[in-house]
């Protein structure tokens, strides 16, 4: 795998995990990705920045929804 593919993959697992589920959060997201909490939190921004998802609630109750 080449470093530039390592960001699709990970938004690629958490979207297959958002259809079969409502929502995500970061311990479920580093769960699947094997990613840290920062790294984490980069790739939900990026997906919100995209409108990919949508964040809900604040700080340790933030979870993510498919747009």
């Amino acid at each position: 795998i080449s470093v530039d593919k390592r960001p699709s993959i990970t938004v690629d697992k958490i979207i297959e995990f958002l259809m079969q589920n409502e929502q995500i959060n970061n311990r479920q997201a580093r769960e699947i990705t094997g990613l840290s909490a920062t790294r984490v939190r980069g790739v939900f921004k990026d997906m919100c920045d995209k409108d990919i998802i949508v964040p809900h609630g604040s700080n340790r109750d933030r979870f993510y929804t498919l747009k």
